[in-house]
């Protein structure tokens, strides 16, 4: 039997943002980016099925559509993937594997990156559901939208928040979210402590993996942070002292990436291969985008970006990049810099964001995708998941001026905090209430206010910008 099968990763805030640790949050934001993949590849192996690239429809985004030809019932299959998120096995190769082999299930990467990641699955969230397709895999707008509704219901229906199994013989609270019990003899609860496992030993993992695109190494001795200390630590000279312990959270995220490819998928004469192609060639964009970035952050003079180590600084590891990727998703990103970093990371953002007509970079049938960006600059103590949400309401409100125009541009909002303190509102931080927090602050709360430029310097970056 065809079946057509959607797995997708949900409720971050009960993975990723739910403690203020760089290292478990890297972790966790890429385990849930990559895990519906190794998990559509996982339940193939166990259940003997072949499946290769070309049954992949879709993966990226936290999500994973395929083709399986199973002969379980789709329900069942949708079930059993579910169970093994929540109990992942890993057991022994049951046939010889190869790097090369084309059967995903018999890839020895495949494999390793399974192994890696099974012991995050239980604290992750997923939503799976399968529908059967008909022969030949022909034009499924229908069913893929049955899918969509399907995994949409099955998040709505489950708890977003899900209490932690008791920890036997536990006697203290874990180091960086007291709501947990740590485990004994450890400092991190069983889920922190799985996260955070993670991402220490992923860091290189996201500009590595060939299905991100990004394709980036860094130097032989140098290493990405461990907290956000790293990124000032040994701050070049010509840094003045007001910003020396600042950091940026950078929130990237796409103008009605859903919305156009909803469209082009339903104007498409075959809607899956419509999807995917769409999918490749944002993964591809994106990649290349962030590769662009680390590029000219690593080449630019006299290299700033780079410190010697200092505070969490291991034995052998002396030299770091001032730059982490905390969340990568389908069309939304974040990241966090030295705030004097700023400026060369703006030039940079928006010679590679702007759509090309000459290689057709960000524009797909006819259409160009741009960004909404939000930048804030806080002090380096500043609660990451706090930051992240201001960094998110600047982006959204940076859109507010163009939401009767026919398109959106790329468009970028800074703000500038002096105190470790976040704004006010933050526990529902969005643009409304970031434009409560200005009129109390400023008495200006709406962004139209502030006037948005095309281009901050004419000729050199079109990226239109609110300040």
């Amino acid at each position: 039997m065809a079946i057509l099968v959607r797995i997708e990763a949900v409720d971050f805030d009960a993975s990723i943002t739910d403690a203020n640790d760089l290292s478990m949050r890297r972790g966790a934001g890429l385990a849930n980016l990559i895990a519906p993949r190794s998990l559509a590849i996982r339940y193939a192996k166990d259940a003997r099925l072949k499946l290769t690239e070309d049954d992949i429809v879709m993966a990226g985004a936290s999500i994973c559509l395929f083709w399986l030809d199973s002969p379980e019932e789709p329900d069942a299959v949708a079930a059993a993937i579910l169970a093994l998120a929540h109990n992942p096995t890993v057991n022994a190769a049951a046939a010889p594997e190869d790097k090369n082999q084309t059967d995903l299930t018999l890839n020895s990467v495949e494999s390793a990156l399974w192994r890696d990641l099974a012991p995050v699955l239980p604290f992750l969230r997923f939503a799976v559901a399968a529908v059967e397709a008909d022969p030949g895999r022909g034009n499924h707008q229908a069913k893929r939208l049955r899918l969509l509704a399907a995994v949409r219901l099955q998040q709505l229906q489950t708890p977003s928040v899900v209490p932690p199994k008791p920890v036997p013989n536990a006697w203290k609270r874990c180091k960086v979210n007291p709501n947990l019990p740590a485990a004994p003899g450890s400092d991190y609860s069983p889920s922190v402590a799985a996260r955070r496992k993670y991402g220490l030993s992923q860091k290189q993992a996201l500009y590595d993996n060939p299905a991100l695109g990004i394709a980036y190494s860094m130097p032989d001795d140098a290493r990405f942070a461990n907290d956000l200390e790293d990124l000032v630590w040994a701050k070049p000279g010509w840094v003045r002292h007001q910003i020396a312990n600042k950091v940026a959270h950078v929130y990237l995220d796409g103008n009605n990436f859903t919305k156009i490819r909803e469209a082009l998928i339903a104007d498409a004469k075959v809607t899956l291969a419509m999807e995917r192609e769409f999918s490749q060639k944002v993964t591809g964009w994106r990649g290349g985008m962030l590769r662009e970035w680390l590029t000219t952050l690593n080449d630019w003079s006299e290299q700033p970006m780079y410190a010697a180590a200092g505070g969490s600084a291991r034995e052998g590891e002396d030299v770091i990049f001032r730059f982490e990727t905390l969340l990568w998703g389908g069309d939304e990103a974040a990241f966090v810099l030295p705030a004097w970093a700023v400026p060369k990371l703006l030039e940079t953002m928006a010679r590679t964001l702007k759509p090309c007509p000459t290689d057709e970079r960000w524009i797909l049938g006819g259409q160009g995708l741009t960004h909404k960006v939000g930048i804030f600059i806080t002090d380096r103590k500043t609660p990451i998941a706090l930051a992240r949400k201001v960094a998110e309401a600047l982006a959204n409100s940076a859109k507010v001026p163009f939401e009767n125009a026919p398109a959106v541009p790329n468009v970028a909002q800074i703000m500038v905090s002096e105190s470790v303190e976040p704004p006010l509102d933050i526990d529902a931080m969005n643009k409304d209430a970031l434009a409560r927090y200005r009129e109390y602050r400023y008495c200006e709360g709406d962004p139209r206010f502030y006037q948005a430029v095309d281009e901050v310097c004419p000729g050199r970056i079109g990226l239109g910008l609110i300040l």
